[in-house]
């Protein structure tokens, strides 16, 4: 008689969602009860890096964006940024970086081709709105490569301190022993997602890593080097209560940008101990096997 399947620890799923009882929010939450997931589900209002847009005057074109009342709160506590703001108003030299605009806590050119890294570099923490149109937001699960636009400039950075935010949350709540599932509020339970995630667990114990993608491997473009062979992609990402610090350390420690980006270059440099599910246990609605889509960013060091 084969052996009963190895019980999973307890488990909190979070998702960042941007409208509570939203047709979206029904759906997903729907999709998680019928797959009895678990009890225990925290929804994480999101949030963008900013409202509004930008328009042309007689004086050129000026920003009338107004940076989002939590993402200043996330920026404020975030201790890389707060350094930064701190030595900028030593200096005096805090124009164009204040609480109400942080821009020396973001990433100039977290979207940039190496040519156009190597323009910034000489105003390194210079205003991230000078290259609002450089944003970009590539689809890992479809193949589809980044899109520009200013609604990339908004999202991408609100993810990545919307996923900051809910680390926080996630480190006062689940117990060391209890590992935390980070789902973007598409990424519903596959087939047989309890039998592949207790297959990945046996083959990888919760202590050999730091985070797990659990979408599945990245692979159909063959470029297994990509973010340490897993692919990018952060529609399912799991830690212990463990290792919820170390993650969260890792992207308070740099530039905001984008937080795939942040936790790969750890991962490749040997800061953070990432693992991947061969098989996917949670993805995108209407997507089929991920494909990897690397952004142009791939080969950039993310510091």
């Amino acid at each position: 008689m084969a052996a009963p399947p190895r019980r999973l620890p307890p488990l909190h799923v979070y998702y960042l969602n941007t409208e509570a009882n939203g047709t979206r929010d029904r759906s997903f939450l729907a999709a998680l009860r019928a797959a009895n997931v678990s009890a225990s589900v925290t929804r994480v209002q999101a949030f963008p890096l900013f409202h509004g847009g930008s328009s042309s005057s007689s004086k050129g074109r000026r920003p009338l964006r107004r940076l989002d009342a939590t993402a200043r709160q996330v920026l404020l506590e975030h201790p890389y940024c707060r350094s930064r703001l701190a030595s900028r108003l030593q200096r005096s030299v805090s124009a164009t970086c204040t609480p109400d605009w942080p821009s020396c806590c973001l990433k100039p050119w977290w979207t940039l081709t190496q040519s156009e890294q190597r323009e910034l570099s000489a105003f390194h923490g210079g205003d991230f709105l000078r290259n609002a149109t450089r944003c970009e937001h590539s689809n890992p699960y479809d193949g589809s490569y980044g899109g520009r636009g200013e609604r990339a400039c908004a999202t991408v950075p609100g993810l990545t301190l919307g996923f900051l935010k809910t680390l926080r949350l996630a480190a006062k709540q689940v117990k060391p022993h209890e590992l935390a599932l980070v789902l973007e509020d598409d990424a519903l339970p596959q087939q047989r997602w309890r039998q592949r995630l207790e297959r990945f667990l046996r083959a990888r114990p919760p202590a050999t890593w730091d985070v797990a993608k659990l979408h599945g491997r990245g692979t159909s473009s063959g470029k297994l080097g990509h973010c340490g062979g897993l692919g990018y992609g952060n529609a399912a990402l799991m830690m212990s209560g463990a290792t919820l610090a170390t993650v969260a350390q890792v992207i308070e420690g740099r530039l905001v940008g984008n937080h795939d980006l942040l936790l790969c270059f750890a991962a490749r440099t040997g800061k953070l101990r990432m693992a991947a599910s061969e098989a996917a246990c949670f993805l995108p609605a209407g997507q089929g096997d991920p494909a990897h889509a690397p952004s142009q960013q791939e080969d950039l060091a993310s510091g």
